[in-house]
């Protein structure tokens, strides 16, 4: 569908965009009408005597502005429903996240919005105001995919999640990635704040993130995301309308290697700094010197894996996170006595 270059379903008179910006205003001008009202929604239901399900499926795209390398599989996908040539047995929406962060292409303008969606009014900003947007789309989700990209490189795409048996099956069928960075049942990413994710969790519905690859334009990436969409397009019709149960999916689905975080590494000071060359799961040891030269010290506590590695601009101050450090789980299950 990507791999020569050519989309399936966007229109031969359409040039192919080259920037961020680009790609969201081909998804503006072909995007439906929001029945939210919430700029960068594009929202699809089944035809006239065609909607098998009721139950409402979200997938969202560039929650951080600089992570829009799966915008093209966002404009194909819309484009493949819009024409029909993509089948929609009941209600699903793409929506844009971070609409003035991608336009700057930076992670956020102000705060975090992958953070912000407690809804606590601690403070006015462009991602609380956007958060207040498209909270109505949230609250109606059934099932809610979150397509992100990591900030450094990465050795291979990958699930986060709080381990459920339901969560570990939905992963296995969307076949999105190999590997997944698990937490405690109910584990919140970042104590004091919520993901998107989180919040249509708190609601008991599904939320699912994957991470697929470094950020930035990447083609393969796009095609992953396109893929990853379709499979779960499909998946859930089947498991929706009772043709096929999730664990029969899953069952047929590839398996994955679990981990999970053992540390959240804070800097010591305003000036630490890592040393360079660590990605998402660059295999560390216990004793590991991770901080940069001249910066104050930060050792491994054990061996493990680095996950969401940090490296601020030199003008910038240590965020209070520097990395995670995560080791493998061999049952998820067992772990978490499931």
């Amino acid at each position: 569908m990507f791999e020569t270059g050519s989309f399936t379903h966007l229109p031969e008179n359409k040039a192919r965009p080259q920037s961020a910006w680009d790609w969201v205003e081909l998804f503006l001008e072909a995007a439906t009408e929001s029945p939210a009202g919430v700029l960068g929604h594009a929202y699809f239901d089944a035809a006239p005597g065609k909607r098998l399900r009721q139950q409402h499926l979200v997938i969202s795209f560039a929650v951080h502005g600089n992570e829009w390398g799966t915008l093209p599989a966002a404009v194909d996908l819309l484009w493949g429903l819009k024409s029909g040539q993509l089948v929609c047995n009941g209600p699903i929406s793409l929506l844009l996240g971070n609409l003035d962060a991608i336009k700057r292409d930076v992670r956020f303008v102000e705060e975090d919005y992958n953070r912000v969606f407690t809804f606590d009014g601690k403070r006015e900003s462009i991602e609380r105001r956007r958060a207040e947007h498209v909270r109505p789309i949230l609250d109606e989700a059934d099932f809610f995919f979150d397509l992100h990209q990591t900030q450094t490189k990465t050795e291979s795409a990958f699930w986060t999640f709080p381990y459920t048996s339901q969560l570990a099956d939905w992963a296995r069928v969307i076949a999105a990635a190999p590997r997944a960075l698990v937490r405690a049942p109910g584990g919140a990413f970042s104590q004091g704040q919520r993901c998107l994710d989180e919040y249509v969790r708190l609601r008991d519905k599904v939320g699912i993130t994957v991470e697929l690859g470094e950020k930035g334009a990447d083609l393969h990436q796009a095609v992953a995301a396109y893929g990853a969409v379709v499979r779960l397009i499909e998946a859930y019709d089947l498991v929706c309308t009772g043709e096929r149960t999730l664990r029969e999916l899953a069952d047929n689905a590839p398996e994955l290697n679990w981990y999970e975080t053992v540390e959240v590494i804070a800097p010591p000071s305003a000036d630490a700094r890592l040393k360079q060359g660590l990605n998402c799961f660059t295999q560390v040891e216990q004793g590991e010197v991770l901080s940069a030269p001249d910066s104050p010290l930060i050792i491994a506590s054990q061996s493990g894996y680095v996950l969401f590695p940090k490296y601020p601009a030199a003008d910038q101050p240590a965020p209070p996170e520097l990395l995670r450090l995560a080791v493998p789980v061999h049952d998820p299950q067992l772990r978490y006595q499931l």
